[in-house]
């Protein structure tokens, strides 16, 4: 099964388990006939990216952790949060909460 992932919030608890399900595709796959793509990410200062296909996931790690946004990523111009759960096509959403 694949499943589509959209994460709202990019810090270090949403990027660390972006890098882990990276390192566990393999595994997920043989073992579980599971797949995944990241198709929606929504930051607060690094802004929204969307593509229902799949974002360059290692590149929007690159970029957040360079001080770069991650719109260029978007085949979609959004704008907030609520955009990249609309347009996302996620069946999949991890919401990472600072409070």
């Amino acid at each position: 099964m694949h499943y589509k992932l959209a994460l709202i919030g990019f810090g270090n608890v949403a990027r660390s388990l972006a890098r882990l399900l990276i390192r566990k595709q393999d595994l997920l796959k043989s073992q579980h006939d599971v797949t995944f793509s990241f198709t929606g990410i929504a930051t607060g200062s690094h802004g929204f990216a969307v593509n229902p296909d799949g974002l360059d996931i290692q590149k929007a790690l690159d970029l957040v952790e360079g001080g770069q946004s991650i719109s260029s990523l978007s085949s979609t111009d959004v704008k907030d949060s609520l955009a990249v759960i609309n347009n996302s096509q996620a069946n999949v959403m991890f919401e990472e909460f600072s409070g």
